[in-house]
């Protein structure tokens, strides 16, 4: 059994003490308890081209990419597409001998993207056997035009931008493996420090140098401060290395590769490099950091998980891609706080063919826990949000009792397409009980089923009162007969004309029963002292009755009867107090009898009551019948009751009636100072008081 804690509400009875455990209310957070994760959503490209490479302009909040191949029915030319918000995707044409562009840079201070080529292509891999490779610029990735290249033969595989510098390209062949522009007009061919591989490139403004990564030679790495003079560096590992980018935040660059045994390392100043373990041998062939997040993200083109992310380029997570597509480009856009990826493959959106799914979206989700409402004592509404740029996924809750450790109950799944709120219902609860629940996310990656919980909220279920009478089912259920204290057997708890509580004057049970037509809304029996005004001439040793019920017709006559454990059947006298006026007046037609129920004494007083009639406090005959009714005695020295205030009497020997008699005289006897008998507010007790009436 797990551990909670308790209070306990003590239950007086005629015959036994009940201990009824009830649950302390846990404090519920007021705010939103949220989690995050990166999702991937896979979006309609623009094409079925093989996309190689994409960029981000924030001055233009467009989304470019290039590729290397299209298929029909789309024109050999189709080899661009813009977005602004990486959902929808519009082609463009590009111009060049043979349009087979690899990578995509864009220029803030010229106002221009820059795209280069590989001279040839079998299947998915450049080839130098013609003289055909392009260098094509455009002011805003739609309109495109071609540029002098000054080695056409080179495979260019990758371009960046610097300010101060211009457009630096790289090749993995020919004979000047280094291009240079200033305007992106103009290109001069450079030597790289080896004839290698190069695959990528990337500019540090805080170092002021270029970073160039290979897939083959023996220096893998070189790095240049200016695009035109190459250093050759040392990798931390003779990878393929693919693709390498620069963090400002870390002041680190990361490279990823395509083989070998750490498929990342890390370098603080491009010179010294560290391997890093990658979470799995996939070709991983891109890497971006996005700032915002302070998140370096890669993907790959094969494998298992073709997406990793890590905060500092040297612990890695796998995650999974939204379909297992040959990833090629990530890139990140901070307005819209999303990576967007492409690739060269995936299916196609047809028939007729209009496009195909090779792109996908990654952005940061959230499933927050909202505090519950509406709690009673089996139900609550839970309360969650979704927030998601990229909306597509299932919603619920799942809930159990706090600190149980036992299994999630599941609401019914809500499919969502849009980011949001969303509820629940959950019913079935039990009554005083602490429960705790969370939000849920729910969609489809290449993986399977992906997760996503909102933080844990706790509420606490109050205690049950299934007939509305205003009494608890724990104090109805703990009445004597087993609950059933009026003994009609059916249980006080499920009978809303019924109510078993503890009577405040004697700390025993009293019940009170109506017709069945009747709501009983409240009840309660009280000492005297509790009303505001005490009675000169009467005790309630039993205490007052008040309820509140709902009979539904107008100037109904109810049938009551009131229980009283533990009471003799002696002389009593039905009195009604006016909470209004604060008067009491005697109340004819009841009567009183005694009673066994499950084994327990009791006075049973009966009378009737009519709705609007003299006895409604209320007045009105509008269905509901307030009720202040006690039985009393006549206070008298003799007796062993008490006066109203729950002091003994004064053991004077004198009755009230001497007391009365006492007073009338001292009226007529002529004297300056006149004694009354008076009472107070709240003070039941007789008094003397002077007046001087001179």
């Amino acid at each position: 059994m797990h551990k909670r804690f308790v209070g306990v509400l003590i239950v007086l009875s005629a015959l036994m003490l009940n201990v009824v455990s009830f649950i302390v209310p846990q404090q519920a957070s007021a705010a939103t308890l949220s989690n995050t994760t990166l999702k991937w959503t896979t979006q309609l490209s623009a094409g079925s081209g093989a996309w190689q490479s994409i960029i981000w302009s924030p001055e233009q909040g467009k989304f470019v990419a290039v590729a290397s191949a299209s298929t029909f029915p789309f024109a050999i030319t189709a080899r661009g597409m813009t977005s602004t918000d990486a959902k929808s995707w519009a082609l463009s044409t590009m111009t060049g001998t043979r349009p087979l562009f690899m990578s995509v840079a864009w220029s803030p201070s010229l106002n221009m993207y820059a795209a280069v080529s590989c001279a040839d292509i079998t299947g998915s891999a450049c080839q130098a056997t013609t003289t055909s490779s392009s260098v094509a610029t455009s002011p805003d990735g739609v309109t495109w035009t071609t540029r002098t290249n000054p080695d056409a033969t080179a495979n260019w595989r990758s371009i960046t931008w610097a300010p101060g510098v211009g457009f630096v390209a790289v090749a993995d062949s020919g004979t000047n493996r280094v291009m240079t522009s200033s305007d992106g007009i103009t290109w001069t061919g450079r030597t790289a420090s080896q004839a290698n591989a190069w695959r990528a490139v990337t500019w540090s403004s805080a170092l002021s140098k270029f970073v160039a990564v290979a897939t083959s030679g023996t220096n893998r790495v070189m790095t240049s401060p200016d695009g035109i003079t190459w250093t050759n560096q040392t990798a931390a590992e003779a990878n393929s290395w693919d693709a390498v980018t620069w963090s400002p935040n870390l002041s680190k660059f990361v490279a990823v590769s395509i083989d070998g045994t750490n498929r990342v390392m890390t370098s603080p100043d491009g010179i010294t490099w560290t391997p890093q373990s990658a979470p799995g041998t996939n070709t991983w062939s891109s890497v971006v950091w996005s700032p915002e997040l302070s998140t370096f993200v890669a993907v790959a083109n094969s494998g298992t998980n073709r997406v990793m992310t890590s905060p500092d380029g040297i612990t890695w997570t796998a995650k999974a891609a939204s379909v297992d597509n040959a990833w090629n480009a990530v890139a990140w856009a901070p307005a819209l706080q999303s990576f967007v990826a492409v690739a060269s493959s995936g299916a196609n959106n047809g028939p007729p063919v209009t496009g195909s799914y090779r792109t996908m979206t990654g952005s940061m989700i959230t499933a927050g826990t909202d505090p519950a409402t509406s709690v009673a004592a089996r139900s609550a509404t839970f309360h969650g949000n979704y927030t998601d740029k990229y909306a597509g996924a299932n919603v619920f809750f799942r809930y159990r009792v706090a600190g149980s450790g036992g299994a999630f109950t599941d609401t019914i799944p809500q499919a969502v397409t849009a980011e949001g709120n969303f509820t629940a219902n959950a019913s079935g609860l039990t009554p005083n009980t602490n429960y705790e629940y969370k939000a849920v996310v729910q969609w489809t990656s290449a993986a399977g089923t992906e997760t996503l919980e909102g933080g844990l909220q706790t509420f606490t279920t109050p205690l049950a009162d299934d007939d509305s009478d205003g009494v608890f089912n724990v104090i109805e259920d703990a009445a004597p007969n087993g609950g059933d204290a009026n003994n009609d057997g059916i249980l006080d708890s499920a009978q809303p004309n019924i109510a078993s509580y503890i009577n405040g004057a004697t700390g025993k049970y009293a019940v009170l029963a109506l017709d069945n037509a009747c709501q009983i809304n409240t009840a309660a029996t009280q000492p005297e002292s509790a009303n505001a005004m005490a009675d000169l001439l009467y005790q309630y040793p039993l205490g007052l009755t008040g309820f509140t019920a709902n009979c539904g017709t107008p100037g109904f006559t109810a049938h009551a009867s009131l229980y009283y454990f533990g009471a003799d059947n002696i002389a009593y006298i039905a009195r009604k107090y006016n909470p209004i006026t604060k008067t009491y007046t005697t109340f004819p037609g009841v009567t009183t009898s005694s009673v066994t129920i499950g084994g327990q004494a009791a006075l049973q007083a009966t009378y009737t009551i009519t709705d609007g009639g003299a006895w409604d406090t209320d007045g009105a005959a509008n269905g509901i019948i307030v009720d202040p009714i006690g039985l009393s005695q006549l206070l008298n020295s003799g007796s062993t009751g008490t006066n109203s205030s729950g002091s003994p009497l004064a053991n004077t020997g004198t009755s009230v009636a001497s007391l009365i008699g006492l007073s009338s005289l001292l009226s007529v006897s002529g004297g300056a100072t006149i004694y009354y008998i008076v009472y107070r507010e709240r003070h039941s007790a007789i008094a003397w008081e002077e007046k001087n009436e001179n």
